[in-house]
Protein backbone atom coordinates (compact mmCIF):
# COMPACT_ATOMS: atom_id res chain seq x y z
CA UNK A 1 0.00 0.00 0.00
CA UNK A 2 1.12 3.56 -0.84
CA UNK A 3 0.24 6.73 0.85
CA UNK A 4 0.92 9.63 -1.64
CA UNK A 5 0.42 13.43 0.35
CA UNK A 6 -0.75 15.75 -2.47
CA UNK A 7 -0.62 19.73 -1.65
CA UNK A 8 -3.96 19.44 -3.83
CA UNK A 9 -5.88 17.08 -2.29
CA UNK A 10 -8.94 18.94 -0.53
CA UNK A 11 -9.29 18.22 3.10
CA UNK A 12 -11.77 20.74 4.06
CA UNK A 13 -15.00 21.39 1.29
CA UNK A 14 -16.41 25.07 1.63
CA UNK A 15 -18.57 26.78 -0.74
CA UNK A 16 -15.64 30.31 0.75
CA UNK A 17 -12.93 28.30 0.08
CA UNK A 18 -11.79 25.20 -0.32
CA UNK A 19 -9.03 23.98 1.77
CA UNK A 20 -6.41 21.91 0.09
CA UNK A 21 -3.61 19.87 2.15
CA UNK A 22 -1.34 22.75 0.48
CA UNK A 23 -3.33 25.79 1.74
CA UNK A 24 -3.17 24.37 5.62
CA UNK A 25 0.40 23.70 5.50
CA UNK A 26 0.63 27.49 5.85
CA UNK A 27 -0.03 26.20 9.76
CA UNK A 28 3.54 24.59 9.63
CA UNK A 29 5.96 26.00 11.70
CA UNK A 30 7.52 29.85 10.73
CA UNK A 31 4.98 30.12 7.94
CA UNK A 32 2.52 32.62 7.21
CA UNK A 33 -1.16 31.93 7.58
CA UNK A 34 -2.77 31.54 4.48
CA UNK A 35 -6.02 33.71 3.57
CA UNK A 36 -8.05 30.38 2.84
CA UNK A 37 -7.39 29.83 6.29
CA UNK A 38 -8.21 33.02 7.98
CA UNK A 39 -11.60 32.81 6.36
CA UNK A 40 -11.91 29.28 7.41
CA UNK A 41 -11.88 30.26 10.90
CA UNK A 42 -14.01 33.20 10.09
CA UNK A 43 -16.75 30.52 8.81
CA UNK A 44 -15.67 28.43 12.05
CA UNK A 45 -16.14 30.76 14.16
CA UNK A 46 -19.71 32.16 12.65
CA UNK A 47 -21.17 28.67 12.90
CA UNK A 48 -20.67 28.37 16.65
CA UNK A 49 -21.54 32.47 17.25
CA UNK A 50 -24.54 34.22 16.84
CA UNK A 51 -25.26 36.88 14.75
CA UNK A 52 -24.12 39.57 17.33
CA UNK A 53 -20.31 38.36 16.10
CA UNK A 54 -19.82 38.80 12.63
CA UNK A 55 -16.40 37.61 11.58
CA UNK A 56 -15.51 38.28 8.07
CA UNK A 57 -13.66 36.69 5.23
CA UNK A 58 -10.78 37.98 4.16
CA UNK A 59 -12.77 38.76 0.93
CA UNK A 60 -14.29 42.00 2.63
CA UNK A 61 -11.29 43.31 3.54
CA UNK A 62 -9.57 42.33 0.17
CA UNK A 63 -12.29 44.11 -1.50
CA UNK A 64 -12.54 47.28 0.91
CA UNK A 65 -8.77 47.84 0.61
CA UNK A 66 -8.34 47.84 -3.60
CA UNK A 67 -11.70 49.68 -3.45
CA UNK A 68 -12.81 47.20 -6.19
CA UNK A 69 -16.58 46.81 -7.10
CA UNK A 70 -18.56 44.25 -5.15
CA UNK A 71 -20.97 41.96 -7.24
CA UNK A 72 -24.47 41.98 -5.26
CA UNK A 73 -24.56 38.47 -5.33
CA UNK A 74 -21.43 38.14 -3.62
CA UNK A 75 -22.37 40.64 -1.02
CA UNK A 76 -25.64 38.98 -0.32
CA UNK A 77 -23.75 35.40 -0.04
CA UNK A 78 -21.07 36.84 2.29
CA UNK A 79 -23.88 38.50 4.44
CA UNK A 80 -26.51 35.57 4.71
CA UNK A 81 -23.23 33.08 5.90
CA UNK A 82 -21.12 36.01 7.46
CA UNK A 83 -23.26 38.91 9.11
CA UNK A 84 -26.25 39.25 9.39
CA UNK A 85 -28.74 42.42 10.55
CA UNK A 86 -27.01 45.71 11.36
CA UNK A 87 -28.90 46.48 14.19
CA UNK A 88 -28.22 43.63 16.04
CA UNK A 89 -24.68 43.21 15.83
CA UNK A 90 -22.41 43.82 18.54
CA UNK A 91 -19.09 43.00 17.34
CA UNK A 92 -17.21 42.48 14.36
CA UNK A 93 -14.20 40.74 13.84
CA UNK A 94 -11.79 41.88 10.15
CA UNK A 95 -8.59 40.18 9.34
CA UNK A 96 -6.75 42.38 7.07
CA UNK A 97 -3.71 40.88 4.88
CA UNK A 98 -1.31 43.70 3.41
CA UNK A 99 2.74 43.65 2.52
CA UNK A 100 2.89 40.46 3.51
CA UNK A 101 1.52 41.38 6.69
CA UNK A 102 -2.13 40.21 9.12
CA UNK A 103 -3.75 42.69 11.20
CA UNK A 104 -6.65 42.58 12.84
CA UNK A 105 -9.41 45.43 13.28
CA UNK A 106 -12.58 44.73 15.72
CA UNK A 107 -15.66 47.02 15.67
CA UNK A 108 -17.07 47.46 18.83
CA UNK A 109 -20.59 48.58 18.21
CA UNK A 110 -21.66 48.74 21.07
CA UNK A 111 -19.23 50.87 22.36
CA UNK A 112 -18.63 52.34 19.24
CA UNK A 113 -14.84 51.69 19.29
CA UNK A 114 -12.73 50.78 16.39
CA UNK A 115 -10.03 48.32 18.06
CA UNK A 116 -6.85 48.14 15.98
CA UNK A 117 -4.49 45.28 16.90
CA UNK A 118 -1.32 44.65 15.43
CA UNK A 119 1.12 41.74 16.56
CA UNK A 120 4.62 43.68 14.92
CA UNK A 121 4.22 47.36 14.62
CA UNK A 122 7.04 49.45 13.10
CA UNK A 123 6.71 53.72 12.96
CA UNK A 124 7.86 53.14 9.46
CA UNK A 125 4.27 51.52 8.47
CA UNK A 126 1.78 53.21 10.98
CA UNK A 127 0.36 55.54 8.94
CA UNK A 128 -0.45 52.84 6.32
CA UNK A 129 -1.84 50.60 8.25
CA UNK A 130 -4.36 53.08 9.81
CA UNK A 131 -5.33 53.98 6.65
CA UNK A 132 -6.32 50.44 5.56
CA UNK A 133 -8.13 49.78 8.89
CA UNK A 134 -10.13 53.18 8.07
CA UNK A 135 -10.54 52.02 4.36
CA UNK A 136 -12.29 48.95 5.72
CA UNK A 137 -14.18 50.72 8.25
CA UNK A 138 -15.45 53.02 5.60
CA UNK A 139 -16.61 50.87 3.48
CA UNK A 140 -18.64 48.60 5.82
CA UNK A 141 -20.10 52.30 6.76
CA UNK A 142 -20.91 52.77 3.19
CA UNK A 143 -21.73 48.97 2.36
CA UNK A 144 -24.55 49.00 5.12
CA UNK A 145 -25.80 52.52 4.15
CA UNK A 146 -29.44 50.76 2.63
CA UNK A 147 -31.89 50.40 4.74
CA UNK A 148 -32.25 46.40 3.63
CA UNK A 149 -29.34 45.83 5.76
CA UNK A 150 -31.78 46.48 10.02
CA UNK A 151 -34.78 45.20 11.32
CA UNK A 152 -36.73 48.35 11.60
CA UNK A 153 -35.62 52.09 9.76
CA UNK A 154 -33.09 53.73 11.89
CA UNK A 155 -32.79 57.18 12.60
CA UNK A 156 -29.08 56.81 11.06
CA UNK A 157 -27.09 54.55 9.26
CA UNK A 158 -23.99 52.98 11.63
CA UNK A 159 -21.46 55.78 11.61
CA UNK A 160 -18.56 53.30 12.25
CA UNK A 161 -15.98 55.78 10.69
CA UNK A 162 -16.67 58.24 13.88
CA UNK A 163 -16.07 55.37 16.60
CA UNK A 164 -13.22 55.86 18.71
CA UNK A 165 -9.90 54.78 17.89
CA UNK A 166 -8.16 52.17 20.16
CA UNK A 167 -4.53 50.61 20.06
CA UNK A 168 -4.18 47.89 23.01
CA UNK A 169 -0.81 46.92 23.74
CA UNK A 170 -0.31 42.83 22.74
CA UNK A 171 2.35 40.55 22.65
CA UNK A 172 4.66 41.08 19.68
CA UNK A 173 6.34 38.70 17.74
CA UNK A 174 9.21 38.71 14.87
CA UNK A 175 6.88 37.58 11.49
CA UNK A 176 3.61 38.78 10.89
CA UNK A 177 2.59 35.70 10.50
CA UNK A 178 -0.95 35.53 11.53
CA UNK A 179 -1.46 32.90 14.01
CA UNK A 180 -1.88 35.68 16.77
CA UNK A 181 -4.89 37.54 14.40
CA UNK A 182 -6.58 33.98 14.47
CA UNK A 183 -5.77 33.36 18.00
CA UNK A 184 -6.56 37.08 18.81
CA UNK A 185 -10.68 36.65 17.16
CA UNK A 186 -10.95 33.27 18.89
CA UNK A 187 -10.05 34.55 22.55
CA UNK A 188 -11.61 37.88 22.32
CA UNK A 189 -14.66 35.95 20.92
CA UNK A 190 -14.63 34.10 24.30
CA UNK A 191 -12.97 36.02 26.93
CA UNK A 192 -12.76 39.76 26.17
CA UNK A 193 -9.31 39.68 26.05
CA UNK A 194 -5.79 40.08 23.90
CA UNK A 195 -3.80 37.99 26.12
CA UNK A 196 -2.97 35.15 24.47
CA UNK A 197 0.12 32.74 24.74
CA UNK A 198 3.10 33.38 22.34
CA UNK A 199 2.59 31.26 19.19
CA UNK A 200 4.35 27.24 19.32
CA UNK A 201 4.20 24.59 16.91
CA UNK A 202 1.43 23.33 19.44
CA UNK A 203 -0.69 26.41 18.95
CA UNK A 204 -0.56 25.89 15.13
CA UNK A 205 -0.98 21.97 15.25
CA UNK A 206 -4.03 22.55 17.39
CA UNK A 207 -5.42 25.02 14.86
CA UNK A 208 -4.52 22.72 12.13
CA UNK A 209 -6.51 19.72 13.45
CA UNK A 210 -9.28 21.73 14.61
CA UNK A 211 -10.19 22.81 11.05
CA UNK A 212 -9.91 19.15 9.45
CA UNK A 213 -11.85 17.30 12.62
CA UNK A 214 -14.65 19.89 13.56
CA UNK A 215 -18.18 19.60 12.73
CA UNK A 216 -17.75 22.67 9.94
CA UNK A 217 -15.76 19.94 8.08
CA UNK A 218 -18.34 17.40 6.09
CA UNK A 219 -15.90 14.99 5.10
CA UNK A 220 -13.80 14.62 8.63
CA UNK A 221 -15.17 11.32 9.01
CA UNK A 222 -13.30 10.08 5.95
CA UNK A 223 -10.16 11.67 6.89
CA UNK A 224 -10.12 9.91 10.49
CA UNK A 225 -10.21 6.67 8.44
CA UNK A 226 -7.95 7.56 6.58
CA UNK A 227 -5.48 8.70 9.63
CA UNK A 228 -6.38 5.20 11.24
CA UNK A 229 -5.09 3.53 7.78
CA UNK A 230 -2.24 4.97 7.50
CA UNK A 231 -1.52 4.85 11.20
CA UNK A 232 -1.98 0.48 10.84
CA UNK A 233 -0.18 0.45 7.66
CA UNK A 234 3.08 1.81 9.47
CA UNK A 235 2.28 0.01 13.08
CA UNK A 236 2.40 -3.24 10.90
CA UNK A 237 3.51 -2.77 7.52
CA UNK A 238 3.23 -6.57 6.99
CA UNK A 239 -0.12 -6.66 7.94
CA UNK A 240 0.69 -8.31 11.19
CA UNK A 241 2.58 -11.22 9.61
CA UNK A 242 6.26 -11.92 10.45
Amino acid sequence: MKFIVANRELLVPSPHCNITRGVLRSLEPARQVAPGVMTLLAQMLSKNSSKHHWFLPTTITEIAISRAAIPHHTVAFIREEFMGKADDVYMIYCPIFSDNHWILLLIDVLKEKLIYVDSLKRACMRARRRRLYKRVADFLEELMDEAGWYNDKPKQPLLITDFKFLEPDVVEEDLGSGMFVAQWMIMYHLWGTFDVEKVTNYSRMRLAVDMVLKEHNESKLAFIDKALEYWRFFAHPNGGNP
